[in-house]
């Protein structure tokens, strides 16, 4: 039987996603207030994390008071299940229990890392979780539904807004344009493609790119009205994340960095990693991404390992995780941190 009052929150870098939970079907349409940096952006709110973490605790008390009073509609929340950065540091989490236990009176919560969220939406107990947002990429090993911390784990610069830095430069340099990184967001996201097999740094990449891009500029209009083609120059944008030096980033690369966290894990593990590597996020729905992946990490593996690479597509992934697993905490209530717990123990608890 459902628990009264149970709450699904993800804190994402740039928007907070939120939904009542009424069953175990996840709603199209969660609530999402978007945050911004803009300090100039009037009538929206402004974002109190930088790379995930908050900064700014007032503002962040001040959102919660929001998304509790808008989904609770005056009463208190039973249990509140929420998304946090993998890399959240113990202080922020007490103070995230305190603001919800002391101010909001929520009778238990349940903290979960963005990555096991969409892991759980996708239904991988054992995989690498390769989380690409706006900030930065997250890699991360999951092996029977435990998140391995620690040095397991690779942070890394290369991402939407690096990509996006680097559509400026190319766009300057190749078409003689200056666009905004919001525009230069917007042109990543519906124009970039990945080249399958060759990397920036082949002799023969341009060669192999001015090949398949022949015949197939993107039109893309500007905010000003003007139009801008792009043909060979919509397979560079993606590089970045391969040579992250092009964005002048000191980063060995996803690939390099993907074999890292491999060996960093138990032999007997890399098999089902390999087998199960999970694109999310708004930087990893680039065409071609998969392929790429697939084809230059297993280049690198044993003949008999085989490697695959799957997309969690939507940008709602990570919300549909969190919403599912608040679902099973109203009848799992073992794994719930609750208002007792925390008045015995205090926010170290």
């Amino acid at each position: 039987e459902m628990a009264d009052a149970v709450l699904a929150v993800d804190l994402g870098p740039r928007s907070i996603s939120y939904a009542a939970v009424d069953d175990a079907e996840v709603p199209e349409t969660p609530q999402v207030i978007h945050l911004t940096n803009d300090e100039s952006a009037g009538g929206e709110w402004k974002n109190p994390q930088r790379h995930g973490l908050v900064e700014d605790w007032a503002s962040m008390e001040a959102l919660w008071d929001k998304v509790l009073s808008e989904s609770m509609q005056g009463g208190s929340a039973d249990i509140v299940a929420y998304t946090e950065p993998l890399h959240n540091p113990r202080e922020a989490r007490e103070r995230s229990a305190e603001i919800l236990f002391e101010k909001h009176s929520v009778d238990n919560i349940f903290m979960c890392p963005r990555t096991a969220a969409v892991m759980h939406d996708v239904g991988a107990s054992t995989g690498l979780a390769i989380h690409m947002d706006e900030e930065e990429t997250t890699i991360v090993p999951m092996y029977q539904g435990y998140v391995l911390r620690g040095r397991a784990t690779t942070r890394r610069a290369y991402s939407g807004d690096a990509i996006a830095g680097y559509v400026q430069e190319v766009v300057r340099e190749e078409n003689g344009m200056e666009v905004d990184l919001a525009t230069a967001r917007d042109i990543a996201r519906h124009c970039a493609e990945v080249a399958p097999q060759w990397g920036f740094s082949d002799d023969r990449y341009e060669e192999h790119v001015r090949e398949l891009a022949r015949d197939k500029d993107v039109a893309y209009t500007l905010p000003d009205g003007r139009t801008l083609s792009l043909g060979v120059e919509r397979f560079k944008f993606a590089e970045t994340l391969f040579e992250p030096s092009l964005a002048g980033l000191d980063a060995p690369g996803i690939v390099m960095d993907i074999d890292a966290v491999m060996k960093r894990c138990s032999w007997d593990w890399r098999t089902n990693l390999h087998r199960n590597m999970h694109l999310f996020g708004p930087a990893s729905l680039m065409t071609g991404l998969k392929d790429r992946i697939n084809y230059a990490v297993g280049l690198d593996v044993p003949p008999d390992c085989s490697v695959r690479t799957h997309h969690a597509l939507g940008s709602s992934a990570v919300f549909d995780g969190i919403y599912t697993i608040a679902y099973c905490c109203s009848t799992h209530r073992e794994f719930l941190l609750t208002k007792n717990d925390y008045g015995e123990s205090g926010p170290k608890v």
